[in-house]
């Protein structure tokens, strides 16, 4: 019953993870390539994923018995779940267009051409 859970929260984990670690690579002035480079190292494994996929939900119903939260209560964890994945999401786009005003509203230094926007992506 929480696959469709883990269905829906692994990849907005997975997105915010190396969200978070090529932002650190673009923060360093890393060159572009290597950011490239860090954000495939930053995603999960297709095994490490699949593990979470199938034992995900069964360790999770577990422990929810455990604690005594009922299965009736199923659909409050999805709902909670779509919402912090789409705030997650709103998060990254807003922090993403704040770079991105920011590069455009800089004033070029006499001599060279303003920043281009695309720059600003992580």
């Amino acid at each position: 019953m929480l696959a469709p859970l883990f269905e829906q929260l692994l990849p907005a984990v997975e997105n915010l993870s190396v969200e978070q670690i090529t932002s650190r690579a673009a923060k360093a002035r890393l060159p572009a390539e290597i950011v490239k480079e860090i954000e495939g190292e930053a995603k999960w494994s297709k095994p490490a994923k699949k593990a979470l996929e199938v034992a995900g939900p069964q360790a999770t119903a577990k422990w929810l018995n455990r604690l005594g939260i009922s299965s009736e209560n199923q659909a409050e964890l999805v709902c909670g779940t779509a919402l912090a994945s789409i705030l997650a999401g709103h998060a990254l786009l807003l922090r993403r267009l704040n770079k991105l005003i920011e590069v455009a509203n800089t004033p070029a230094k006499p001599g060279q051409p303003q920043p281009a926007p695309a720059a600003a992506k992580n």
